[in-house]
C-alpha cells in the first residue's frame, strides 16, 4: 500500500502535504485530486472521467488536464473524459466523439475535428450560426 500512495504523489505532490487533513478540510480542486487519487491506488486500466474540471479555476483545470490526466494514458492507462471544455480536452485527447442531443454526431482525431467549421461554431466558439447539431 505505501508504494500505491508514492505513486499517488508523484501525480499529485501537492496531496503530499495535505495528508493528515480531513477531506471536509479540503478545496474543491484539492477534493478532486484526493478523489482521483483514490481510484488511483486501484490501478485500473480504464478510467472513466466525467467533467473532471468541473466547478475549477481555469488554470487548475488545465493543470488537472494536460499534467495529471495525460499522464494516465502515457502510464498505458485508458482514459475516457466527458467534458464541456472542448478545446481543452482536444489538447490532450487522442480520438474524440462528439454527442448532442443523446446521438454520436461526429468522431474523429483532434486535428479531423479542429478543422471541421460545424465543430468549430459548435464546441469551440466559432460564431458562425452553421452549428448543426442541435436538431436530431
Amino acid at each position: 500500500m505505501p508504494g500505491r500512495i508514492d505513486k499517488v504523489l508523484t501525480y499529485f505532490p501537492r496531496l503530499a502535504t495535505m495528508l493528515t487533513r480531513r477531506a471536509a478540510q479540503l478545496s474543491g480542486g484539492e477534493r478532486k485530486m484526493l478523489a482521483m487519487g483514490r481510484v488511483l491506488m486501484l490501478q485500473p486500466a480504464l478510467y472513466v472521467l466525467d467533467e473532471p474540471t468541473a466547478n475549477l479555476a481555469p488554470a487548475i483545470a488545465m493543470e488537472l488536464l494536460h499534467e495529471h490526466v495525460r499522464q494516465l494514458a502515457v502510464d498505458g492507462a485508458s482514459v475516457l473524459i466527458v467534458e464541456q471544455r472542448a478545446k481543452a480536452v482536444l489538447g490532450i485527447s487522442d480520438h474524440t466523439y462528439v454527442l448532442a442531443g443523446g446521438r454520436l454526431r461526429m468522431q474523429g482525431s483532434p486535428t479531423e475535428l479542429a478543422s471541421s467549421p460545424d465543430f468549430v461554431d459548435s464546441f469551440l466558439g466559432g460564431g458562425h450560426g452553421n452549428a448543426k447539431f442541435g436538431s436530431p
